[in-house]
């Protein structure tokens, strides 16, 4: 499965488009260490399972689970 940038993008089945990290978003931005206070609390496992529910790659799997 391979996704174009812009695809990524599109949020809400392709009805709405969020702004590029790179190009749109000059302001705003947070130093890391205060950024992470906001971040969720989410496992690599929960990463690595995520992941592979959405592609079907035997690499990305053993490479994963090997972690």
């Amino acid at each position: 499965m391979s996704m174009h940038y812009s695809q990524l993008l599109q949020v809400c089945n392709g009805r709405v488009t969020i702004p590029d990290p790179f190009i749109d978003l000059k302001e705003g931005w947070f130093l890391e260490n205060r950024g992470m206070e906001s971040w969720p609390p989410v496992m690599q496992t929960d990463i690595a399972t995520y992941l592979l529910t959405i592609v079907e790659d035997k690499d990305i799997e053993k490479w994963l689970m090997g972690d």
